[in-house]
């Protein structure tokens, strides 16, 4: 099963503008550093969020780090870079290479004081590669420098209110355990921070929630039309298993119905996991 509709530019630009990534780096580590590696950057709106402060003033002093953003793919690094030059940002670079594969960061290993994935660790664990994904971050990071995830625990058909149709409800709640089954995506993988983190061998271990990422009656508009773009491709698997591939339209329109609902809520924590390498 492909995992290509998570990747979609304008999707994850939607997620970001959706929520607010400004206040989650504001929540990081990061007054000292003067090198930042973000680990899967995609579409690279996060690795832009850490380069805006990385570069802003601080009291009477300037302040301003080195921000790289890695993803694996080619094609994400080609789209991140023209964002990141229309917003100005020289202060920002990004990098193809692939955090399981050791060769490809040899000339990344020990050059940042704090190393930091966000959304990317749930897409580790399932496979049993979080540990070797971590390990590779240590890799990355100078001797003390931090290891941090920000992941969510999106605890789907347990999140939201009203509660949706008895169907809906059905293959809403089926989502997190496929996923998990099939090793493609640990949705709930916030919450598991703490024990991937300190099972990693990363000292003074710390998480916290940092956001929320709510959908209050439909607003923000951004969330709504990041959470209704590829409903198919997410449902399909779980549809299937149910015996309502048939249904497919028919519950796609019913969940983004449901996103943009004027009575409707759905809530996402967001955690922060921090660790210092040895």
């Amino acid at each position: 099963m492909s995992l290509d509709f998570l990747d979609d530019v304008a999707a994850l630009e939607l997620q970001a503008a959706g929520e607010d990534v400004d206040a989650i780096v504001a929540t990081l580590p990061i007054q000292n550093a003067q090198s930042i590696l973000e680990v899967g950057c995609g579409s690279g709106a996060f690795t832009r969020a850490l380069a805006r402060v990385a570069s802003s003033p601080v009291g009477d002093q300037s302040r301003r780090a080195r921000v790289v953003g890695m993803d694996r793919s080619p094609a994400s690094v080609a789209q991140a870079v023209p964002l990141a030059r229309a917003e100005g940002l020289d202060n920002v670079e990004f990098v193809a290479a692939d955090i399981l594969d050791p060769a490809s960061l040899v000339s990344l290993a020990g050059q940042f004081d704090i190393v930091i994935c966000r959304y990317f660790l749930m897409y580790m664990t399932p496979g049993g590669l979080g540990e070797a994904c971590l390990a590779n971050m240590r890799t990355c990071a100078r001797r003390d420098g931090l290891v941090a995830c920000v992941e969510v625990d999106a605890n789907f058909g347990e999140d939201r209110y009203p509660p949706p149709s008895e169907r809906l409800d059905a293959v809403l709640r089926r989502i997190v355990p496929l996923y998990r089954e099939r090793g493609l995506v640990d949705w709930r993988c916030g919450i598991t921070l703490h024990h991937h983190l300190t099972t990693a061998g990363l000292r003074e271990v710390r998480v916290r929630v940092v956001d929320g990422r709510c959908i209050a009656g439909g607003s923000p508009r951004a969330l709504v039309q990041h959470g209704s773009m590829h409903v198919e491709e997410l449902l399909a698997p779980c549809l299937a298993e149910l015996g309502l591939a048939d249904q497919t339209a028919e519950v796609a329109a019913e969940w983004r119905a449901y996103l943009a609902a004027p009575e409707g809520f759905v809530y996402t924590p967001v955690f922060l996991g921090v660790g210092r390498s040895v």
